[in-house]
């Protein structure tokens, strides 16, 4: 038998539906309104996903999708694993840095400017032992080489105030590689930060060497440093290390020993009987040039100045080297003591400081006067 309700059943649930459906979009704009108030997006999201089902139609295009996906997303970035990996990477960097830094191309002035820049390091000033290397040692010993004259050249090719010969020049480049790599570990302040490189040809050091020709401070730390490698017993000058034919010794025993092998060559030290004569007069001048420097010292402290008019000393020396002040040491001494004492007094008055010393300057000045 034919059911004849049907109709109004269907009639009744379409009715009850519109009923549920306004209750429910009633209810979204309430929540919309208090989620705005209060922060309630969830709620809305929630009640809200029946609505989005019915009225969500399906892609038909997947892969366009994709590709606006991937194209809003930052681009990734490659980090290490770990904080071990990332300490590793940023230290093999640095020492690709140090590697570069430490073997820098660099011409003939570079290179001068660069061992001189080196010698005036604290690293290299503490080499130094300062008994042996005196003030005193050293003016007598460049005075003997050239007189002062940086422009003056031997027919063998040594230049400078020290006389060095492109030999010297590539044994003082190694001795620096040398001192680099053993106290790379030092803190710096004791670490020798030479920058050049570990070796250089014969022509490259008389490029360096006509230098000194044209700058004093690249002869004199030139020889300095050949001085200083001939004393340091881990120089590696010879096969392995050199012997310690230094440290046992006296001040004066350790001075004579560098004089003949700064003459005749490092070698010498081991063997100081079979100098040359050469080298045995080069000794006794240098020699006599400290005694006379010594007794100046003293003759400027009499005379109530200073003992540390280094410049001076030295120009006394130049005019003692003259061939009219032949003989004469004393008077000629006393001579300039005596002039240098009237420019100081009259400096003095000037001024009201007679503690103030004379500048190189000034010294130049009255050294030019006849």
């Amino acid at each position: 038998m034919e059911y004849k309700g049907w109709g109004n059943i269907e009639k009744e649930k379409k009715v009850d539906m519109e009923k549920r459906k306004f209750i429910k979009n009633s209810a979204l704009v309430m929540l919309g309104v208090i989620a705005s108030m209060r922060g309630l997006d969830e709620a809305i999201n929630f009640f809200s996903q029946d609505n989005e089902k019915e009225n969500k139609k399906p892609l038909n295009n997947t892969s366009d999708n994709k590709k606006d996906e991937i194209s809003i997303k930052e681009p990734k970035t490659e980090k290490p694993d770990n904080v071990s990996e990332a300490m590793e990477l940023n230290k093999n960097l640095e020492e690709d840095k140090e590697e570069n830094r430490q073997e820098r191309i660099l011409n003939a002035e570079e290179m001068a400017e660069e061992i001189l820049r080196v010698y005036s390091s604290s690293a290299i000033a503490r080499r130094f032992d300062n008994k042996v290397f005196s003030k005193d040692f050293f003016m007598a010993q460049q005075f003997q080489e050239s007189r002062g004259d940086h422009t003056a050249e031997s027919s063998s090719g040594a230049r400078g105030v020290y006389q060095n010969k492109p030999e010297s020049v590539i044994d003082v480049i190694k001795y620096l590689a040398f001192l680099r790599e053993e106290t790379k570990d030092l803190p710096e302040g004791k670490r020798c930060d030479y920058t050049g490189p570990m070796n250089i040809s014969e022509e490259e050091a008389k490029k360096i060497s006509s230098l000194f020709l044209k700058k004093a401070d690249y002869g004199r730390a030139t020889g300095k440093l050949y001085l200083l490698l001939i004393h340091d017993k881990d120089s590696g000058y010879n096969t392995g290390r050199n012997p310690d034919v230094f440290r046992s010794e006296s001040i004066e025993r350790q001075q004579k020993l560098l004089l003949l092998a700064y003459h005749d060559g490092p070698t010498r030290r081991r063997y100081p009987q079979n100098a040359s004569p050469d080298a045995k007069k080069y000794l006794q001048l240098v020699r006599r040039h400290m005694s006379i420097i010594v007794d100046i010292r003293d003759r400027l402290e009499k005379a109530e100045m200073s003992r540390e008019l280094d410049y001076a000393i030295f120009k006394i020396l130049q005019k003692l080297d003259d061939g009219e002040n032949e003989g004469r040491m004393n008077e000629a001494v006393s001579f300039w003591l005596k002039k240098l004492q009237e420019a100081h007094i009259s400096k003095w008055r000037q001024d009201g400081n007679f503690g103030k010393p004379l500048d190189n300057s000034e010294i130049r000045k009255l050294f030019a006067r006849k």
